[in-house]
């Protein structure tokens, strides 16, 4: 049976996956429409409601939209904000009626770029099955949603990558280099799988943090890829790290969720996820970026296989006028292949970091001295094209 979606926010996000679902009426989607809050709804009722709202607004707003989710006590709701702990309270009033109703949308999704260039997002829910069905009828050529149960890894993943970004942009330009900016990166990421882990999530859903809402959207949100800019958490740091004062920077950017946890790391009493040895380490080297020490990857196999899939990704992007939202998503196939490959437990960070170390600094530094063979080469490619169809 297709389904009525309504979209509540018409800001850049909320008007992407317009774009991206209309294409999906009346195939999957019976009817699609989007609004401001009470203003101009539909007169039909949605079966699926996505609240594409900030993850910092007001309050009166938030309580708003509650009242009007309350008007519709069987549709499917989707949260597409970054996991900030002032959403929490969707999530909670839904959860409290029937699991199977809210969900998280997350993954490395620039608005402006979807239905330019292929893009993947991940729908997560505490129910696979519920989640799958409803991955399916949101399912499109223009946005790949893929389905997965780890709700708590994608929420958190989502806001630790806000916190990450802004932290890394303040000291991105003191780190000047590209193997300071990736040694730096790998501490990021340390901290942010480190503060997950005090969750206790299930092996199965640790290893979430390595996939696309985890691992592709905090890569995206830095520039390191070819057109990008970085997300505005990323530009704000940066802004910040030119010595610009925190209220030049929020009339700069109307929303920054790293912010709050920004200023909360470096007090003396900040969250009980930011403690400990890496949120130790990741500190020191925000406060002395200059004395950051890059180590090269001892994982000669893993860096020139890394590397090959990589150059010769790089190699067809701009024919195929791919954009970072792709650059992400091809990044993470080419993790996962390799992790697969390798046999690597994604689930332990210690394990997975000798393929991350390559795999990213293949990213940071594409090419190496050592190449494969064009045959052996040609083989992991067509892996990849198994996977991403799009590349053939």
């Amino acid at each position: 049976m297709k389904k009525r979606v309504g979209i509540i926010g018409k800001g850049s996000f909320g008007s992407a996956l317009e774009r991206a679902f209309l294409a999906l009426v009346p195939t999957q989607i019976s009817d699609l429409a989007a609004w401001e809050g009470h203003k101009n709804r539909p007169d039909w009722t949605p079966d699926i409601l996505v609240l594409a709202i900030p993850s910092v607004a007001r309050n009166g707003d938030r309580l708003a939209i509650l009242d009007y989710i309350e008007q519709f006590p069987q549709a499917q709701v989707i949260v597409t904000s970054k996991g900030e702990m002032a959403l929490q309270i969707f999530r909670k009033k839904i959860e409290n009626t029937d699991t199977k109703r809210c969900f998280s949308l997350s993954g490395p999704n620039i608005a402006d770029e979807i239905g330019r260039s292929p893009a993947a997002t991940v729908l997560a829910g505490t129910d696979f099955s519920a989640t799958e069905s409803l991955a399916q009828i949101l399912d499109g050529t223009s946005l790949h949603v893929t389905p997965s149960s780890s709700l708590e890894v994608v929420q958190r993943g989502g806001m630790l990558k806000n916190f990450c970004v802004f932290e890394l942009g303040k000291i991105w330009d003191v780190l000047g280099t590209p193997m300071a900016r990736f040694e730096a990166t790998i501490s990021a990421l340390k901290l942010a799988f480190a503060s997950i882990d005090k969750w206790a999530p299930p092996a199965e859903d640790r290893a979430e943090f390595f996939g696309l809402s985890g691992l592709g959207d905090l890569l995206l949100c830095l520039d390191i890829f070819p057109g990008a800019a970085g997300s505005r958490n990323f530009r704000a740091g940066k802004m910040i790290g030119a010595v610009s004062s925190i209220s030049e920077v929020l009339q700069e950017f109307r929303t920054l969720e790293g912010l709050r946890l920004g200023t909360a790391f470096h007090t003396d009493d900040p969250p009980e996820f930011l403690r400990g040895m890496f949120a130790e380490e990741f500190l020191d080297l925000t406060l002395a970026p200059e004395k950051v020490s890059p180590q090269v990857s001892p994982e000669a196999a893993m860096l020139a296989e890394a590397d090959a899939l990589w150059e010769q990704y790089l190699g067809i992007a701009p024919s195929q006028n791919f954009l970072p939202n792709t650059h992400a998503w091809v990044a993470c196939e080419i993790f996962a292949l390799l992790a697969e490959q390798f046999e690597i437990d994604l689930s332990d960070f210690s394990a997975s970091e000798k393929l991350l170390r390559a795999f990213l600094q293949a990213i940071f530094v594409p090419g190496i001295e050592v190449p494969l063979s064009a045959k052996q080469t040609q083989k992991h490619w067509k892996k990849l094209e198994e996977r991403l169809p799009f590349l053939r």
